[in-house]
């Protein structure tokens, strides 16, 4: 559970309260957190709160998700941060059971997995590089082999 405050627009003031696990935001009917204004796509963001933390990422190209003023297309939100949606700003207050969770701040939670998709990324590419360098292997000594057996038929020939 936590709650976003308005502080700009005709929500200015309101607090919303969100306890579901993920939440759309925008203009779309089927949005949980419909926001008619200025800069606001039909399907905005997506808030999801997972362990305690809640994420905000953006959902079409073009929609402008900002926290604190920053641009971003993904982040976590901490206690007191400014949300940016389109036209509107919102302050994210955890509740009594979000933030319980210790998670580390800022965008080191959202980047955790980038090491080992890097380590994989090497590994693929040092397997296709062996796996290139065996099949060159196989195709030398074939060559040479059939070279081979071509000379020595070569030699039995008479020249003339």
């Amino acid at each position: 559970m936590y709650r976003l405050i308005a502080l700009n627009g005709k929500l200015r003031g309101q607090r919303v309260v969100v306890r579901a696990p993920a939440v759309t935001a925008g203009r779309d009917p089927g949005c949980e957190l419909r926001l008619e204004g200025e800069g606001v796509a039909s399907r905005h963001a997506r808030l999801q709160e997972h362990d305690g933390v809640v994420t905000v990422s953006a959902l079409e190209a073009g929609a402008r998700v900002t926290v604190n003023g920053v641009v971003e297309i993904a982040r976590r939100l901490e206690a007191g941060d400014r949300l940016g949606l389109g036209e509107f700003e919102f302050e994210f207050q955890p509740g009594a059971d979000a933030g319980a969770t210790a998670v580390p701040a800022g965008r080191e939670a959202l980047r955790r997995p980038a090491p080992v998709v890097l380590w994989t990324l090497i590994a693929l590419f040092l397997l296709a590089q062996i796996a290139a360098m065996v099949a060159l292997n196989r195709l030398y000594r074939d060559t040479a082999a059939a070279f081979a057996v071509e000379s020595a038929s070569d030699s039995t020939i008479p020249r003339r």
